[in-house]
């Protein structure tokens, strides 16, 4: 086998590092070798290089030939006996190459190179697989002491080898795509239940700039002009004063009632025609024939300033479509997924019948008396603007709502049939392709931060409790703020519960109270209730010790603020624990302080004590 320098030397540098790593193990025997084809005829030498044709199998090695004389030589530091340890022997000619002449090491020359490869003949069967030798494995021998580190031998780094890429294998024909024919849009599907997850907050818009102008300055009020007397005469000149500032004036006295003008003659009677009869007035409209469907040109019969006139449906439309100012375009969702387009059927447009009109009779002869002469007074300053709103005018009716009118669904089609095409052969594997990391690509600007809009304010609970007791002076049943359970609230909608631990100085003492707000409330609901000892009625007597048998609860309820609830008549135990329970809402509009007011039956010590508590909850804004 003839080598160039450069596969000898990569020969020998290889051999070197096997030599490094340890013995190799006995080699199993070789399976026969298949029998050689013959050689073909060598073809002329093309004038054009032909395109790079698949790889074939390798064929039989051949007899090893006469290994001829050897001289041995090393690449590396050691250098040779015969060359001084260039690498490489001496002699040799122009065009010859360096040949491995035998396994052992060094063992190569230069010889003159092989000829040109004649074409290769096709290849021989592939003879049978040899038996596998039998692996053997020696005893481990005792380890060696260790070795004194050598000296560290020059790096050797050979030629990059040169990249060889295999041909691409033929690409398999691509299999036949069959799209089978659209089947017919089926019935649309039940609308599924809302979900109870919200979806995302959509990007807030950017707020717009809010440019308010500055106030223009109000001018002075004028003064009121005299109203102008009501002169109804015979018709003279207009005159018309000079116009200043609009202001309403109050309004002037009535003028006398003109005098009627003579009547005038009666016109000739109108010949009476006889039109086609109509529908009966009496007819129910259950009774007519329905029409087909809605349609915009049917008609309908109005009253206009007392004539008999028709409109149409579109008419109607078109007068009631008041469209209100566009609101605000909120953020947009995510665009659901589509859904299949149902069939549209349109419905036959009914015909229109008009009946003839009848003929309309000989008008009556118009008489009307002289216009009064207009006289009006100069026109007073225009006042100050109000600083009170006007009322707000009644909402109109709400118009009828149209027909919806869904056509019938198409039928599905049926389900086109699924061809696959046969698979196209798998092409030869390429050689894996050199892995390149790009440059790290430049980190891209931080996004904006997007802060999606406040939701709404949830429910919160306020709680206070006294942190003393406060008892009045005995000396009247006059009803005093209990200060400590004070709480200003704000607007909005509101439940509180008063837990209420009181006393009295004697057992024939009883209790009141009152809840107060001080602001402005548009509702106001509150309950009291106490424990007292009958099971067969309530009373005005307070029990705080009821365990052998059940009781009842005496409940005073009112619809307003400030409303006065009991008096209990008594306590069951003197300077005893008592408990009285207040809970209620309200709706404030304008804020204030929620008030518990407290007084006794009689003229006698009551206490509200420590600890006494009140939860305020909002639960609206």
């Amino acid at each position: 086998m003839t080598l160039d320098p450069l596969a000898a030397a990569l020969l020998v540098a290889k051999e070197n590092e096997e030599r490094l790593r340890g013995l190799k193990g006995e080699t199993g025997a070789t399976g026969a070798t298949g029998a050689t084809g013959p050689k073909g005829a060598t073809g002329a030498d093309s004038t054009v290089e032909g395109p790079v044709g698949s790889r074939g199998k390798t064929g039989p090695t051949g007899p090893r030939g006469d290994p001829g004389h050897t001289r041995v030589f090393h690449v590396g530091g050691g250098g040779s006996s015969s060359t001084g340890g260039s690498g490489v022997p001496p002699g040799g000619a122009t065009g010859e190459v360096l040949t491995k002449l035998s396994d052992v090491d060094g063992a190569a020359d230069w010889q003159a190179p092989a000829g040109a490869t004649g074409a290769t003949g096709p290849t021989g069967g592939t003879g049978g697989t040899g038996p596998t030798g039998a692996t053997v494995t020696g005893p481990t021998g005792p380890t060696g002491q260790t070795g004194g580190t050598g000296s560290t031998g020059a790096t050797v780094t050979g030629p990059t080898g040169a990249t060889v890429t295999g041909p691409t294998g033929t690409t398999g024909p691509t299999g036949a795509t069959v799209t089978g024919p659209t089947g017919t849009t089926g019935p649309t599907g039940t609308t599924g239940a809302a979900s109870t997850v919200a979806g995302p907050t959509g990007t807030t818009g950017a707020q717009g700039a809010t440019v308010t102008g500055p106030t223009g300055t109000t001018g002075p009020t004028g003064t009121t002009g005299a109203a102008g007397a009501t002169v109804t005469g015979p018709t003279g000149a207009t005159v018309t004063g000079p116009t200043g500032a609009t202001v309403t004036g109050p309004t002037g006295t009535t003028g006398a009632v003109g005098a009627t003008g003579p009547t005038g003659t009666t016109g000739a009677q109108g010949a009476t025609v006889t039109g086609p009869t109509g529908t009966a007035l009496g007819t129910k409209i259950s009774a007519l024939t329905a029409a087909a469907s809605a349609t915009g040109a049917q008609q309908f019969a109005i009253n206009d300033a007392g004539s008999s006139k028709r409109i149409t449906l579109d008419q109607l439309k078109t007068y009631i479509s008041v469209t209100g100012p566009t609101g605000t375009t909120g953020p947009t969702g995510p665009t659901g997924t589509t859904g299949p387009t149902g069939a549209t059927v349109t419905g036959p447009t009914g015909a229109t019948v008009t009946g003839p009109t009848g003929t309309t009779g000989a008008a009556g002869a118009t008489v009307t008396g002289p216009t009064g002469a207009t006289v009006t007074g100069p026109t007073g300053t225009t006042g100050a603007a109000s600083t009170v709103a006007g009322p707000t005018g009644t909402t109109g009716s709400t118009g009828p709502t149209g027909a919806t009118v869904t056509g019938p669904t198409g039928t599905t089609g049926a389900a086109g049939a699924t061809v696959t095409g046969p698979t196209g052969t798998t092409g030869g594997t390429g050689p894996t392709g050199a892995t390149v990391t790009g440059p790290t690509g430049t980190t891209g600007a931080a996004g904006a931060t997007v802060t999606g809009p406040t939701g709404p304010t949830g429910p919160y609970d306020t709680v206070i409790a006294a942190a003393g007791n406060d008892a009045n002076d005995g000396s009247t049943t006059t009803m005093r703020k209990i200060t400590a359970l004070d709480l200003a609230t704000g607007t909005g909608t509101f439940q509180f519960k008063y837990m209420i631990r009181y006393q009295a100085s004697a057992t024939t003492t009883g209790i009141k109270f009152a809840v107060n707000h001080s602001g402005t409330v548009t509702a106001f609901v509150v309950n009291h209730h106490w424990a007292q000892s009958l099971s067969t009625a309530a009373s005005a007597t307070a029990d705080q010790d009821i365990q052998a048998t059940y009781g009842l609860y005496s409940v005073h309820a009112a619809r307003a603020k400030n409303i006065t609830a009991g008096p209990s008549l008594n306590v069951d135990t003197a300077s005893g624990d008592m408990l009285w329970v207040a809970e209620g809402m309200f709706i404030c509009s304008i804020t204030g302080n929620l008030e518990l007011y407290s007084g006794s039956e009689v003229a006698a010590v009551s206490t509200v004590m420590a600890g006494s508590s009140l939860v305020l909850t909002k639960v609206a804004s």
